[in-house]
């Protein structure tokens, strides 16, 4: 799973949809959320319509999902608001199944590269320690986040 392209998004079905999903982004992404991992273009789009109080859903329902939901969401936020994006990244780092902690690691180096202008305040030692750990443990398909620490540790 990589990164889509980044640019300006619209919300799915335009002004008016926007306006009708105030609120309800976390019922849409609750509902849909394992079908990111095949089409996550909509998904996209709803985690930048998010509301904290979506946002705050969201986190809290992350331990209660299944493995798929939780990998999903991982997936997800690489392409969303990262303040928010970190804090659920923190908790799927930690995540007792090893596909959620894998793809958590690449969302975390895709938000970082994506958002290198922001402020990263939302990520702690602890975070970074995680991160480390999950890289080394993995296989191939985390080459891209040993890769992007060795160029960071380089830098």
């Amino acid at each position: 799973m990589g990164s889509a392209a980044h640019g300006e998004r619209s919300p799915p079905g335009g002004n008016r949809a926007m306006l009708r999903s105030m609120g309800r982004a976390f019922d849409w992404l609750d509902e849909h959320m394992t079908e990111a991992l095949d089409a996550p273009d909509e998904h996209f789009d709803w985690v930048w319509m998010a509301k904290d109080e979506d946002w705050r859903s969201l986190v809290a329902a992350f331990p209660t999902r299944d493995d798929a939901w939780r990998e999903a969401l991982a997936y997800v936020v690489s392409e969303g608001p990262p303040g928010w994006g970190y804090r659920v990244l923190a908790i799927a780092l930690q995540d007792g199944i090893a596909a959620v902690r894998e793809q958590a690691a690449l969302s975390f180096v895709d938000l970082l590269e994506s958002n290198e202008d922001e402020g990263t305040s939302e990520i702690d030692d602890a975070m970074w320690s995680r991160v480390k750990a999950i890289a080394q443990s993995g296989g191939p398909e985390l080459d891209d986040v040993r890769t992007f620490l060795a160029d960071r540790a380089d830098g």
